[in-house]
């Protein structure tokens, strides 16, 4: 646990901003899908990416595995 907080740490040190919504989440036995809205603010830029992720839990309802897929063009196109 401390080497994803300190991951995550070291990623929100390079945003301004971030928050996020969940636009939707429906779970399937172990399996939950989620569909977010994250903004980051970069430079003073708002930078809006439309993201998805597939997580699976165990018997304690701890995350084992997680995917996530996002656009990374979306991203690319704001910050351009």
């Amino acid at each position: 646990r401390a080497a994803i907080r300190a991951e995550f740490d070291r990623q929100a040190a390079l945003f301004d901003a971030y928050t996020y919504e969940v636009v939707s989440a429906v779970n399937h036995g172990s399996i939950v899908f989620m569909e977010r809205v994250h903004t980051i603010v970069v430079s003073g830029a708002p930078v809006t990416i439309h993201w998805a992720a597939v997580h699976e839990v165990d018997g304690d309802g701890l995350i084992v595995l997680t995917r996530d897929y996002y656009d990374t063009a979306e991203m690319q196109a704001q910050l351009a």
